[in-house]
């Protein structure tokens, strides 16, 4: 489905079963979650998934790296950390 504001989520459907069994697999694994730069555009595709996935996984761990939307849900305040950067400077940095 095509919206009228551009998002077409055609393009990553093919692959969507793909990254599912690819998800199951890290479960019980340590998972390092790096999202950087993710606003609140389309929470749905990237900023709410990742989230999903460092609450479940036991053993997961998240950055989130943006300058204004960097905070952290209350359920992950121990499993993250949200640094107020922009994400190309704070990779530079490293």
């Amino acid at each position: 489905t095509i919206f009228s504001f551009g998002y077409d989520e055609q393009m990553y459907l093919p692959k969507w079963q793909e990254y599912q069994q690819w998800l199951a697999r890290t479960l019980n694994h340590k998972l390092l979650v790096l999202e950087l730069g993710v606003g609140m555009q389309y929470p749905s595709v990237i900023r709410w998934p990742f989230e999903k996935v460092t609450f479940y996984n036991k053993k997961a761990w998240m950055y989130r790296v943006h300058e204004n939307f960097y905070q952290l849900t209350k359920e992950l305040e121990e499993k993250g950390i949200g640094i107020p950067k922009n994400g190309i400077d704070w990779i530079a940095d490293l």
